[in-house]
């Protein structure tokens, strides 16, 4: 166990385990731990740590998940069956948009909440612009911000929970999506890359961007500086350009989701003959 300071007077402790390489194979930060304060970030604290020990892992593997669009099918197929992820050697960073459009949601965010628990520093989840549509929805609660994202797809959302009526679907929607949202990040970066859902703005850099930008940006083409990993438009197949790679491939449109490993400049896809659902459709 090591103690990390956060300040001149509390501390953190990391708990790292050991593979038989001799590699950090699993991180547990109990972020709360020995901080009462209100003073100390907690969520920023946690995120410096988790920094820490991603930089400190050595990965053979690491590979970025495009747009599930609540295609649960597709995701499990693609990390264990096409990818299989194996905790001691990848990485695996999530893109964003895990929601709406497609009929298992919930299915989705469950997953990759699970992963992100188990293995905390192997999983990187990002936000997408349709997380914020949902979370805006609810936190602000105009009729502008929840027509935006209903016919964005969300409708879709909202059935994939559990309840007899509508009104107890959202509820339910609300508790388990609002919570998920504020855990995630607006992007990550590594020596060689840096991943988001959207992009960066024209004459824009990471510092500079504002996060909304970071969701909805689409100017990857044109795009010039560190290279960028990014979702949000569907392309037919994970396409590169002189300083981006857009890994978008329209699950819940084309029934394709993939996934780019910069490390080893590889694709993996997982495909499905199933036909697009329709809004509101349940499995």
């Amino acid at each position: 166990m090591l103690w990390l300071s956060v300040s001149t007077t509390f501390w953190v402790p990391v708990f790292t385990g050991m593979t038989d390489r001799g590699r950090r194979n699993q991180v547990v930060i109990p972020a709360k731990a020995g901080i009462q304060s209100s003073k100390v970030d907690i969520k920023g604290t946690y995120l410096f740590i988790l920094q820490l020990a991603r930089n400190d892992m050595e990965f053979e593997r690491q590979i970025a998940i495009g747009d599930i669009h609540g295609c649960y099918g597709l995701a499990v197929d693609l990390v264990e069956n096409v990818i299989k992820f194996d905790p001691e050697r990848d990485q695996l960073i999530f893109i964003g948009d895990y929601i709406d459009r497609g009929t298992e949601s919930a299915m989705v965010v469950r997953y990759v909440e699970e992963l992100k628990n188990k293995y905390s520093a192997q999983i990187v989840l990002l936000a997408g612009n349709h997380e914020y549509l949902a979370y805006n929805a609810f936190k602000y609660r105009t009729a502008e911000m929840f027509q935006l994202w209903i016919i964005n797809g969300g409708v879709t959302t909202i059935d994939s929970y559990d309840g007899s009526e509508n009104a107890q679907r959202y509820e339910n929607s609300q508790k388990h999506l609002m919570p998920f949202v504020e855990q995630l990040e607006f992007y990550y970066e590594t020596k060689t890359h840096i991943f988001m859902h959207g992009g960066i703005p024209l004459g824009e850099t990471i510092e500079t961007a504002k996060k909304n930008s970071l969701l909805w940006e689409r100017s990857y083409d044109r795009y010039r500086g560190k290279d960028i990993i990014v979702g949000h438009t569907p392309h037919k197949h994970v396409t590169k350009y002189t300083n981006a790679v857009v890994i978008d491939t329209g699950a819940v449109f084309y029934g394709k989701l993939s996934a780019y490993d910069p490390i080893n400049n590889k694709i993996y896809e997982t495909i499905t003959s199933a036909p697009r659902p329709k809004p509101g459709q349940k499995a």
